[in-house]
């Protein structure tokens, strides 16, 4: 079955930078990876530096999940939603960003 990573980009809502943080690694990561059929591991990630076009998004979560397509872990992530914790207005909803991807050649690791 082939493994798919959902990248989501996104931004705290202004002023609730702390609350996201503690959200998001306390509650929500989990949550995903519970409620998600096929959902291997789950990760956050803040921007630190970047070349070329910026990123209006500084923060970005990565889960892999195992699918037989897309549709499937889209459907996946949307099945349990309800399932999910989640906190009024601590993301700023403006700009988040969803794709999935699948891979187009193996993992290369070091040696």
């Amino acid at each position: 079955m082939p493994l798919y990573q959902i990248h989501i980009h996104m931004n705290p809502a202004e002023g609730r930078c702390d609350d996201f943080e503690r959200w998001y690694e306390d509650i929500h990561v989990d949550d995903v990876i519970r409620t998600t059929d096929g959902c291997r591991s789950g990760q956050r990630l803040w921007l630190r530096s970047s070349t070329g076009q910026a990123s209006p998004n500084e923060h970005l979560a990565i889960y892999e999940v195992e699918a037989d397509s897309a549709d499937v872990v889209i459907a996946a992530l949307n099945a349990r939603r309800d399932d999910r914790t989640y906190v009024d207005g601590i993301l700023d909803t403006s700009q988040i960003a969803f794709s999935v991807y699948e891979a187009a050649g193996p993992r290369h690791e070091s040696s």
